[in-house]
């Protein structure tokens, strides 16, 4: 079976979001290879004043997010009741379908911070479906240990040594699924991957060896293939998998909004503007 390759590197770069919030913007939305992600942020810090603003309530419609913490935590709020905390080693999926209104706020014990939120773009048809989200505490994600080191099913379903392990959060839009992966000193790992799954690896500690090397702030993304097989170095590695389906259709942007056209994110903008986007 073909084994995939590395097809390019992107550089995280520094940014700010919410309330300023700073932030490592992994990628954005000209990674139009990573399809069906459309964008992947990580927040790491030790000291507060970068993280404590959070962001508070603002609109989204036509994507979704997976919010995944290693080490402090946010509480979500939305119109539609909705409220909950994640905390280290916990996740949560929001689909925004036709529109939510929300807040995502650092909890208060939060000395420090790290995590990472991806958002997913809805096909054209389930654009305006009703929102939905769900929260995974840490003791709700499958953990597997190997003799490389340890895979955590942050989302989706996934084979691995032969066997189907699924996440909690499996109704993300175009199969997509997230892996956090530990490995040891000089650890080789060797995973299937569906050939009509877009992939990519994010490595935030450590070293990652597949023909090139990917280090710490660095995301490839993946070329075809059936196969994953890569091995950390000496120091070990901890990187995120990211696998999903393409979905090869148009996409209109504007701040919280994706859409396929611009006449349809004028129309969120006006239904935000009116109270309208939930109704």
């Amino acid at each position: 079976m073909a084994v995939r390759e590395l097809k390019r590197i992107i550089n995280a770069s520094p940014a700010t979001d919410g309330a300023g919030v700073r932030i490592s913007r992994i990628a954005g939305f000209s990674a139009t290879d990573l399809e069906p992600f459309l964008m992947i942020d990580e927040i790491r810090s030790d000291e507060r004043d970068d993280f404590i603003a959070g962001f508070p309530e603002h609109p989204h419609r036509g994507l979704e997010t997976l919010t995944y913490m290693k080490e402090g935590g946010f509480e979500h709020r939305d119109h539609m009741g909705n409220q909950g905390a994640i905390k280290s080693g916990g996740a949560q999926w929001m689909s925004a379908g036709k529109g939510v209104i929300h807040s995502e706020m650092p909890i208060p014990e939060a000395a420090r911070m790290h995590g990472f939120q991806i958002w997913i773009n809805l096909p054209r048809t389930q654009k305006m479906k009703q929102p939905e989200w769900r929260d995974a505490q840490p003791e709700e994600l499958p953990s597997i240990i190997l003799s490389c080191g340890e895979i955590r099913v942050i989302a989706g379903s996934w084979r691995i040594q032969d066997n189907f392990s699924t996440s909690p959060l499996n109704r993300l839009a175009q199969s997509a699924g997230l892996l956090d992966i530990s490995l040891l000193p000089n650890g080789k790992l060797d995973l299937p991957l569906e050939q009509d799954r877009q992939a990519a690896i994010y490595v935030y500690n450590g070293r990652v060896h597949m023909g090139s090397t990917l280090q710490a702030g660095q995301l490839g993304i993946l070329g075809a293939g059936e196969r994953l097989q890569l091995s950390a170095d000496k120091g070990g590695a901890d990187f995120l998998l990211l696998a999903g389906e393409a979905l090869h259709e148009p996409v209109a942007h504007y701040g919280p909004f994706v859409m396929n056209t611009h006449d349809e994110i004028l129309t969120a903008v006006k239904d935000y503007q009116e109270g309208k986007l939930t109704a």
